[in-house]
């Protein structure tokens, strides 16, 4: 069964980052809350999105988050497969905005 589109695996992975980046329960449930309402994307804006994400250096490719290693200072730790599907990341990739001058990431 999938939920707004992902496998269950998926909101599995989610949920592990989440532990991983030490989020509290309150931030937990908001970020679950903000995940099941959020609007998304066209599927193919979504993989535009995520396929910059795949060949960034920032990205951590075996946990699918916009973080090298946990707890590094890079990267904003959020987990890419939904981070790029959420309609709310009009604000652009973390690497876009905090190292404009690398041509990192997408807007």
């Amino acid at each position: 069964m999938r939920l707004l589109g992902y496998k269950r695996q998926r909101w599995e992975e989610w949920e592990r980052v989440l532990r991983l980046e030490k989020k509290s329960v309150l931030e937990y449930h908001q970020m679950a809350w903000l995940g099941l309402k959020m609007l998304l994307v066209p599927k193919r804006i979504w993989w535009r999105h995520y396929r910059q994400c795949r060949k960034c250096p920032i990205f951590n490719r075996l946990l699918r988050v916009c973080r090298p290693v946990p707890g590094s200072n890079l990267g904003c730790g959020c987990y890419m497969p939904l981070k790029a599907r959420a309609f709310w990341t009009w604000r652009g990739c973390w690497a876009r905005v905090n190292l404009p001058e690398s041509g990192l990431g997408w807007t």
